[in-house]
């Protein structure tokens, strides 16, 4: 049997020697880590070793594990029995033992960290905390000369270590937060260092610690020192590639990283949601806007069309399910997305053709040779999941499936008995994912989203539609080392099936039938090359083919003024296009440290197409700059976004593209780390959008399903939009108690060529978002999600008596002034309970959703009851509209196995 070591930081002042435990009687203490392997080196370890030749193909990672000591000549501690059944990656080319131990476990769920004594300890990832190492030295204040034997110990831990001779320590495996270190030498004063940065698996680097000439060396009054001013952020604290200059980013990960406002999957699993739905669950973070009835947020007064989406590199088309109730739920599951990143401003050159923000996307890699299923059921729908790796570990793979039957969430908004609902819906998703070579992969994409509905309230209204998507695309991503590359091949394919009949105020009669197509083909690059340790370079290009077909008849009744007074006439509009072109974009970033705690990354982009004939320049400037617990960033830039083939205005008569937006962004964000473990986040920003489109509203009724046949419908032509706010935003994680809590100031308005300035649909001028999850132990989560914000803007109307044609009198409306009257400020308070049962075969989770726990009737329009009196006068009274979800209990359950 092989011999057995460990070592720890101990919290005193002897450290003991390393204690071997080898076979024989002492052989049962080896079996209690379950078979904890161990490999010698030949070298010993080295705090840096030199660069190694590895030849280590794809296997079992115990197996990968004992070869990787071997051929690096260090010592490995990990848990065969954990690592048996996972499958390592493939590792060849000359390597640092470090990067090639990460590189062989990388998305395999584990991880390798190098402990005080050299060694690797491999963990799991999702089971330990993040640590890195503190460095510095300790040096007498008067003298200059080195402390030998001071104790260097963590505030509230018993992590501690002694200075050498040189005065030089190493603090291992210290929690990647921003802990508090105390300092303490015989005939010293008490060193008190604050607000250490340090990063997970980074070193921080301090500089000289001085120590004061005390008697005392408990003394209450230590001296207290900002570990900025020792250079504590370290050089650098991150590697070039990891430092986000973006502000107004938003991001959800397998881990916690040390940005604000940023989600772990456990997070985003707790928040009370409805219909399990991805897009739903992340509306609440700050600068997005949604009602009830849609998942498509606004993005700080900006609406969802001017949002880049991205799936594993391709870009997703209204991923949308049921859009004739205004896109109530997205076509992605919730639980098959392990990364997201949302940008609501300022962001850097690799994306473009969008005005507000980028929302990007990426589904589990499992690595493991067990495969995992997931099964699902709710009240709204039904999924299942799969997920697994070929034997060799070569080929991952990833399947999943949904359906729904959200009838229930269509009745409660309104509809009574009287009308008969059948809306279904489905999406397929699956990924293959194959190892080409140890540094390369290729991923076969496959997405497929349909729905139809049938809703049937007699002569009052009919609507038969059905949606399709279709995706196929290829990834290929490539790490060389010191250039890293990505390419996305792309076929996309979605149709759109409309007819719609009925009356409006039991007396205007509309139609519409409606038939559209899209087919796309499109090619992405994107390459980035480290020229330097400070200096990494960023390029790509995208090209994309594409034809958008339109087969449009829609009419309505109107009244129109006559000598003889008021008659109703049809209004027709019959339209057939087809237009195509191509459209390319291309950009050029640098991004730099040079110094002084800054990141900066400046950049440039060109964009253009040939059906609307643009050419887009737009330069961008991002900036970043941290010093101990304090970062700034900055973005500026300008932002081209072309109307895109499928977005041609038919159904509002138009058959023209017009020349693409121009925006300019100005954002400021600032994020601190408090004591007690708070983030704490500041941002403001700009949006001027100085060359807008002319765009269709509703003005009154915003959730029509044929909203182009609408009384309201109105045409605005700004000639300028602005949106400005301010938000911040403060959280806290713990073990068993986790919150967060933003407050918005926004205002978000358009002034048209008119003169007149008028808000967005969906201003909001003030709100607030409370999430707060507790966790008693692992069996139990309880979850409740709160929000208010001021009442969205409508449009009111100004009503008239006029004598109809073929007698009586008729009293209808004119709109007024769009947007500028307000609805009911909006409040809501969701709850989530969660109970958590480990079997035999897996994990079943149970949970109770109840939406809107305090039943409040939330207006989305106003109504109006018009009286005619006796003198021909009208009295008008203003009552209550439209009404969003009321209190909607959910239950549902998820099995791991």
């Amino acid at each position: 049997m092989g011999a057995v070591s460990r070592s720890h930081p101990v919290p005193a002042a002897e450290i003991p020697a390393r204690n071997i435990i080898r076979g024989g009687t002492r052989a049962c203490m080896a079996r209690r880590w379950l078979g904890l392997a161990l490999v010698f080196a030949v070298l010993g370890p080295l705090a840096r070793a030199a660069p190694t030749r590895f030849d280590l193909p794809t296997q079992p990672a115990a197996t990968a594990l004992m070869a990787f000591a071997k051929q690096a000549g260090v010592e490995v501690l990990f848990s065969f029995d954990e690592l048996k059944a996972v499958q390592s990656n493939a590792v060849a080319g000359l390597f640092e033992p470090a990067e090639a131990i990460d590189r062989l476990l990388r998305g395999t769920g584990f991880t390798a960290i190098r402990n005080s004594a050299g060694k690797f300890v491999v963990v799991s990832e999702r089971n330990r905390r993040r640590t890195g190492e503190v460095q510095g030295h300790v040096v007498a204040d008067a003298t200059g000369q080195p402390v030998a034997n001071a104790l260097v110990r963590l505030v509230d831990s018993t992590l501690a270590v002694r200075t050498r001779a040189d005065g030089f320590f190493r603090l291992p495996e210290v929690p990647a937060e921003w802990p508090t270190l105390l300092v303490q030498a015989e005939g010293f004063t008490t060193a008190r260092v604050e607000a250490v940065f340090v990063a997970a698996h980074r070193s921080t680097q301090l500089g000289p610690i001085r120590l004061t000439a005390g008697e005392d060396l408990q003394a209450l009054e230590a001296v207290v020192v900002d570990a900025s001013e020792l250079g504590g952020t370290g050089p650098p604290a991150f590697l070039l590639e990891e430092v986000i200059v973006t502000p107004s980013r938003f991001g959800i990960e397998e881990e916690r990283g040390l940005v604000a406002a940023m989600l772990t999957e456990a997070d985003l699993l707790a928040l009370p949601q409805v219909g399990e739905d991805l897009y739903r669950a992340i509306s609440h973070l700050p600068g997005l806007a949604a009602d009830d009835i849609t998942a498509r947020f606004w993005v700080r007064g900006a609406p969802h069309d001017q949002v880049l989406a991205r799936l594993d590199g391709v870009e997703l088309i209204e991923p949308f399910h049921m859009k004739d109730t205004d896109s109530s739920l997205s076509i992605l599951d919730l639980e098959t997305i392990s990364r997201l990143n949302l940008l609501t401003g300022g962001f850097t050159a690799e994306f473009g053709d969008r005005l507000a923000g980028v929302l990007t996307m990426e589904t589990d890699r499992y690595v493991r040779a067990k495969p995992r299923t997931t099964l699902g059921m709710s009240m709204t729908g039904a999924r299942v999941a799969s997920r697994g790796a070929t034997p060799s570990g070569r080929s991952h793979w990833l399947v999943s499936a949904r359906t729904g039957y959200p009838q229930v969430a269509l009745r409660v908004r309104g509809a009574d008995d009287s009308t008969e609902l059948k809306p279904r819906y489905h999406d397929v998703f699956a990924k293959w994912e194959t190892n080409l070579t140890p540094n390369q992969t290729l991923a076969v994409h496959a997405l497929h989203a349909a729905d139809r509905m049938t809703m049937n309230e007699g002569t009052q209204a009919q609507l038969h539609s059905r949606y399709g998507s279709d995706y196929a695309w290829l990834r290929w991503q490539g790490d060389f080392g010191a250039v890293q590359g990505e390419a996305v091949l792309s076929h996309a394919q979605l149709s759109w099936s409309r007819r719609a009949s009925g009356l409006w105020n039991r007396w205007y009669e509309l139609g519409a039938a409606d038939e559209r197509e899209l087919r796309t083909t499109s090619f992405r690059q994107d390459w980035t090359a480290k020229w330097h340790p400070r200096v990494l370079l960023r390029a790509g290009m995208q090209v994309t083919t594409g034809r958008a077909d339109f087969d449009y008849h829609g009419f309505h009744e109107a009244l129109v003024s006559t000598d003889a007074g008021l008659i109703k006439t049809r209004q027709f509009r019959d339209l057939t296009v087809a237009p195509a072109g191509e459209s390319w974009g291309t950009y050029l970033a640098v991004r730099a440290q040079p110094g002084g705690g800054w990141t900066v990354e400046p950049g440039v982009r060109f964009d253009g197409n040939n059906y609307a004939h643009d050419a887009d320049v737009s330069p961008r400037f991002n900036a970043a700059w941290s010093r101990g617990a304090t970062t700034l960033r900055f973005g500026w830039g300008r932002f081209h976004q072309a109307q895109p083939l499928y977005r041609l205005g038919v159904l509002d008569g138009e058959t023209r593209f017009y020349p693409s937006e121009r925006a300019e962004h100005r954002v400021v964000g600032l994020e601190r780390r408090l004591r007690g473990g708070i983030n704490l986040r500041l941002e403001a920003y700009e949006r001027a959008v100085n060359r807008p489109q002319p765009h269709w509203e509703n003005g009154v009724e915003t959730l029509e399903s044929a909203p182009e046949q609408g009384y309201d419908r109105l045409r605005l032509d700004p000639l300028r939009q602005r949106a400005r706010g301010l938000e911040l935003i403060a959280e806290r994680r713990g073990t068993k108690l986790s919150w967060s809590g933003s407050y918005g100031l926004a205002r978000s308005e358009e002034t048209l060529r008119s003169g007149v300035t008028i808000a967005r649909a969906r201003d909001q001028r003030h709100t607030v978002y409370l999430d707060v999850t507790y966790t008693p132990n692992r069996r139990w989560q309880f979850s409740l999600a709160g929000q208010y914000h001021t009442g969205w803007p409508t449009t009111e109307l100004d009503f008239h008596a006029a004598p109809y044609a073929e007698g009586g009198t008729v009293v209808y409306g004119e709109l007024r002034t769009p947007f500028a009257e307000r609805l009911p400020a909006y409040q809501r308070v969701d709850l989530r309970i969660q109970r958590r049962f480990e079997l035999k075969r897996g994990t079943l989770r149970l949970y109770v959703d109840i939406f809107n726990v305090f039943d409040r009737e939330n207006m989305i329009s106003y109504g109006h009851n018009v009286t005619v009196r006796p003198d021909d006068s009208l009295e008008v009274r203003r009552t209550r509209g439209d009404l969003l979800m009321p209190l909607i209990p959910s239950v549902g359950f998820t099995w791991d196995f």
